[in-house]
């Protein structure tokens, strides 16, 4: 929209101009991390899917399953990330 001075702006395209955009999730975020029930962040572990021959089996029994997320960790996925 143009302004020239002449003719004024309709009130309503002004009002849609002054909203906040909206915020978006991060889509890699989502496929990572899950909320609990709780609030709390579930995330899976890395280096499990390829190249496990050369890892010890105890890294792997113990990277097996989801793991619960630090606090001070998590506040900072919750806030920035997965803004649900």
């Amino acid at each position: 929209m143009r302004f020239d001075g002449s003719r004024l702006p309709e009130p309503t395209a002004l009002m849609e101009c002054r909203e906040m955009p909206k915020l978006k999730n991060k889509s890699s975020a989502k496929k990572r991390f899950k909320i609990t029930g709780k609030g709390k962040v579930r995330f899976y572990s890395a280096y499990l899917r390829h190249n496990t021959s050369n890892r010890p089996m105890q890294m792997k029994r113990q990277n097996r399953g989801g793991q619960i997320m630090a606090d001070c960790d998590a506040r900072i996925v919750k806030r920035n990330f997965l803004r649900a």
